[in-house]
Order: C-alpha cells, then sequence, then structure tokens
C-alpha cells in the first residue's frame, strides 16, 4: 500500500498543481462581472405623422453583470435603449430611462443606465420627408 501511495510522486504533485490551476481559471471564468457598455437610443410608436428631433444624449452607458463569456459573444448591436414615445404630446420631452428601457440578450441583467434622463423634441412630419 505504502508503494502504491509514493510511487511517482513527482507526477502526482504535478498532476496536482495542474489541476488546480485549471481548476482556479475556471472558476474565474464562470463568476458574474459587470461592465458598461453603450447603448444607441431607438424610438417605437412615434406617430406616423411625428419625427423625433434633437435627442440629447444619443447613446446611454448601461452597466450590464453576467458572464465574461457571453460578454465574448455580445455584439454591438446587442444592446439597445428603446423608447416608447406613445402618449407624449408634440413639443420638448424629457424621458427618464430606466433598466425596462435597455434590451439586452437573456444572458445579462442591466445594473444601470447613466444618464438617467434624456431630451427630445417631437416634431410635426413635413410633407414630403
Amino acid at each position: 500500500m505504502k508503494k502504491i501511495l509514493f510511487s511517482y510522486s513527482r507526477e502526482k504533485i504535478l498532476a496536482v498543481i495542474i489541476t488546480t490551476i485549471l481548476w482556479s481559471f475556471f472558476v474565474v471564468q464562470a463568476g458574474d462581472i459587470t461592465k458598461e457598455v453603450i447603448a444607441p437610443i431607438e424610438f417605437k410608436f412615434a406617430s406616423n405623422n411625428m419625427i423625433v428631433q434633437n435627442v440629447s444624449p444619443e447613446n446611454v452607458d448601461v452597466e450590464l453583470t453576467g458572464k465574461n463569456a457571453d460578454f465574448d459573444l455580445l455584439g454591438s448591436s446587442g444592446i439597445r435603449a428603446v423608447i416608447d414615445t406613445s402618449g407624449l404630446n408634440e413639443g420638448p420631452n424629457r424621458i427618464q430611462i430606466t433598466p425596462d428601457d435597455i434590451q439586452t440578450p437573456n444572458a445579462f441583467s442591466v445594473s444601470g443606465v447613466t444618464p438617467k434622463f434624456i431630451r427630445f423634441d417631437l416634431e410635426p412630419q413635413q410633407n414630403g420627408k
């Protein structure tokens, strides 16, 4: 029994070291991380005779939480802020952006959005545009 335990001890120690390094690498990779990405602002449900102008800012910073491997697969078009303009009046508007306004792949959760508010104008569409 003693011979079995202590034979090839150098190889056994090396195997334990390699296993520990690999295990540590995969555990770190599997944990959730948080990153900030820039998302464009899009508008939906705008009336056919209204257009959105003078959007400020044009993008928002979105803080996402997810797995590191999922961030590697995230494309630039995967995140966006979608603002519902139905029910808004013509003229200047100020809307609060919430995490619910951010569209992301299912692998992510939204931790924060900056800035909290955007400004834009709803204007009547001119004929011929």
